[in-house]
């Protein structure tokens, strides 16, 4: 089966899914998204605006910009950003860097973005029968129709009732585990058919930010157990996704608060 992978040059969960397809040694190529080089001037000159689109985006986009909480919030993750060190079960991916983890691709194509007619036609042309979805976003339905069988994509969160934003903070809202789902990626977000839900192991110590770099690693952990069933023709029992589509909007500063006493609540009594 031809495999392609789709991701982001340099990006981090790309880079994760390539090491974990690697570890259960699946042949697969890759249609990377080029990543735009800035000077350092630019980079500069961008500051402001992109602390603006930040403060506009996920779980900031519903709170008020003229409560404290969004101000506490918001420099307390300025601060993770700048002074971020990473946890133990990081470590192990962050040794190795993008161009190492891609080295057993197959074919590399680049292209300016996943959606891009040129995506389509290197796609259709190489006659691939399953996609992979590794950090590009929302996909066009034509991206998806040049795989002859089926795209996969990674949820962290319990489908079928927590689609969309907000996957942690909806996934404690409703009382629900954290986790993992693979499913079969159609044009509606988070449709199609599931292939798996995997529950996070939680520990004592753990965060609301480190349970999210877990769940970030554990989609790239199940994508390639569940790639891996496909190639070896397992017997493979889809579930059906009708469930509620949630909005970072609908992420309410009430809502986020009592999520995170959830979580704690949950983990003290580990």
């Amino acid at each position: 089966m031809k495999i392609c992978l789709l991701g982001v040059e340099g990006n981090s969960y790309t880079k994760n899914m390539c090491i974990e397809f690697d570890k259960r040694k699946i042949e697969y190529d890759l249609l990377l998204v080029r990543r735009k080089r800035k000077s350092f001037l630019v980079k500069i000159l961008l500051i402001p605006y992109n602390l603006y689109l930040m403060s506009t985006r996920g779980r900031f986009k519903a709170l008020s910009k003229t409560r404290p909480y969004f101000w506490l919030e918001f420099i307390k993750t300025l601060v993770k950003i700048k002074f971020s060190n990473s946890y133990e079960f990081e470590k192990k991916y962050n040794t190795i860097d993008f161009n190492e983890a891609i080295r057993n691709a197959g074919n590399v194509s680049y292209t300016d973005s996943i959606n891009h007619v040129d995506s389509y036609k290197v796609l259709k042309l190489s006659g691939y029968e399953l996609g992979v979805f590794a950090g590009v976003g929302i996909v066009s339905e034509y991206i998806i129709g040049s795989f002859s069988h089926y795209c996969l994509n990674a949820h962290p969160a319990p489908l079928p009732l927590c689609k969309g934003g907000g996957a942690l903070e909806n996934t404690l809202n409703l009382g629900l585990p954290p986790s993992v789902s693979i499913h079969k990626a159609i044009k509606e977000i988070d449709g199609g058919a599931i292939f798996s839900v995997t529950k996070l192991e939680l520990v004592k110590s753990d965060t609301f930010e480190s349970v999210y770099k877990k769940l970030s690693i554990l989609c790239c952990i199940s994508m390639a157990k569940a790639v891996r069933q496909i190639l070896d023709e397992e017997s493979i029992m889809w579930s059906e996704n009708v469930g509620t589509l949630y909005y970072w909007n609908e992420c309410s500063e009430q809502i986020q608060k009592n999520v995170r006493y959830v979580l704690k609540k949950k983990l003290s009594e580990l």
